[in-house]
């Protein structure tokens, strides 16, 4: 079940929110320790088979975030020109219901993604799936750190549409202290314009929120209140929702959280992505059923059980969120509202 805008497994949120403790972070987040620091980083990339090589430069700084569940990277990308830097928003960490090293990542190009991470001394690799121009592109990404920990290369290779695989991209990391990626709110384009007609309908939606709600643990228990502040923002040219969520305090501290929202095309509908400092992570689909309703759906283990939500965000007349109510179903429990609450924009 979830809560803001569209977002936070409120079983967790609510075990929180009530004062039943925060988690500390698993041990496996330790493996990605290595990229905490500012990096400066070479290469080239080959966008097609027997294309000439692109060659590009790149500041990366991570740090461990959200309690320290999470590393944080973000990456500036230059190739040089007018054209504007390609950004990366990547957090990785584990998943602890799966039992598995994963990494969710945005893009200035409008794009995001989810992925299991495979780990192994000094290096791990991950492969996703994506389209481009129409065009299915399968890659494979390495990343391996030299043993002195100072430097790492990153190799990716892709598929086209089933073809080949191939060297996409080739590049090298050195720590350097000053290393800052560049800030921008640019999108990245290079074929125009970016389309962001599913993105407008949020623009209105943007501002900080004040969340008064009610969750239900289970059927038979009562509700539980929950307050939180939530901060709105487009980012990008416009191509991605972001979400910051904090929690009033408690005697067991603040909750954070941090969620980004997104037009899949190759879903043919929205992404949304959530984390947070109790260490939850969660990827969910979602539909306009119309001009005020967005549809949620979500189906995933959740404290080991297997769950299904759907939640309900509906918008006000000018196109801020308003109210939002999930439906879940976990294990042999039966329907229930498990989350309802009212949205003040400030």
């Amino acid at each position: 079940m979830r809560k803001s805008p569209i977002f936070v497994s409120s079983l967790l949120l609510a075990a929180h929110l009530t004062g039943q403790g925060m988690p500390a972070p698993a041990q496996q987040v330790d493996h990605f320790d290595p990229l905490v620091g500012s990096w400066r980083g070479t290469g080239s990339a080959v966008m097609e088979p027997g294309a000439p090589p692109m060659n590009w430069t790149a500041a990366t700084r991570a740090a461990k975030t959200l309690g320290d569940h999470w590393v944080r990277e973000d990456t500036s990308i230059e190739f040089g020109g007018s054209m504007p830097p390609l950004l990366f928003r990547s957090f990785y960490g584990w998943d602890a219901e799966r039992q598995q090293h994963v990494a969710y990542m945005i893009a200035n190009d409008g794009t995001g993604d989810v992925v299991d991470v495979r780990v192994a001394e000094r290096a791990f690799h991950y492969s996703n799936r994506r389209l481009e121009d129409g065009r299915e592109m399968f890659d494979h990404w390495t990343v391996r750190w030299a043993e002195d920990g100072n430097s790492y290369e990153m190799i990716g290779r892709r598929s086209i549409e089933g073809g080949d695989m191939f060297l996409h991209v080739q590049g090298n990391y050195t720590r350097a202290d000053d290393a800052k990626p560049k800030a921008t709110d640019a999108a990245f384009s290079p074929m125009g314009q970016p389309d962001t007609q599913h993105m407008d309908k949020f623009a209105n939606a943007v501002g900080t929120y004040r969340m008064e709600g009610k969750v239900r643990m289970t059927p038979s228990m009562p509700t539980m209140p929950v307050l939180a502040t939530e901060d709105v923002s487009l980012v990008w040219g416009g191509t991605m929702l972001e979400m910051k969520v904090e929690g009033d305090p408690s005697p067991m501290g603040v909750y954070e959280g941090w969620g980004a929202l997104f037009w899949d095309a190759g879903k043919g509908c929205y992404t949304n992505l959530w984390l947070s400092n109790m260490g939850e992570c969660a990827e969910s689909r979602a539909w306009w059923l119309d001009d005020t309703t967005l549809a949620f759906f979500e189906a995933r283990q959740a404290m080991g059980q297997p769950m299904a939500a759907r939640t309900l965000m509906m918008m006000d007349e000018h196109g801020a969120f308003d109210e939002m109510e999930t439906h879940s179903l976990t294990g042999e429990a039966d329907p229930m509202v498990s989350f309802d609450a009212q949205y003040t924009k400030q």
